[in-house]
């Protein structure tokens, strides 16, 4: 009887081991997922507020231009960039939106991609013309 408790207690012992490290895996593998969705997220505002900004700048003068570089990915995914009374920033899951100030009653919003640009274009050029027009295109 002896030798039988010595090796039900080994097993036991090996399946607290197993649990322990399963709980370990299991938080450690949400706790990636978590942090890799909210850099996501501040990676997708950082590119928002930038085009934003840009389209702010553009519109403070006439006949001006700007050409910006955006990331072709953001932690290793593709999103897109859709204009329309605001602009939408997302990567299918995630959508950030940041209103124009504005800028859509006074100017018309022009993108050459019907609304929707990509962010494999990488380079985005901003104009805008004594037509009150902002013109949006891939680069």
């Amino acid at each position: 009887m002896k030798g039988q408790i010595r090796i039900i207690s080994e097993i036991l012992l090996f399946m607290v081991g197993i649990v322990i490290t399963s709980f370990v895996i299991f938080t450690f593998t949400n706790i990636a997922s978590i942090s890799e969705e909210r850099a996501l997220n501040d990676q997708l505002t950082g590119v928002a507020d930038t085009i934003s900004s840009a389209i702010l700048k553009v519109t403070s003068n006439k006949n001006t231009s700007l050409t910006i570089e955006i990331p072709a990915k953001l932690s290793g995914k593709q999103y897109a960039i859709i204009l329309d009374e605001s602009l939408i920033i997302t990567d299918g899951r995630i959508e950030i939106v940041r209103e124009l100030f504005n800028i859509t009653k006074s100017y018309n919003i022009i993108t050459s991609d019907g609304g929707r640009i990509t962010s494999s274009a990488q380079y985005l050029t901003i104009r805008s013309d004594d037509k009150n027009n902002i013109i949006i295109s891939r680069y």
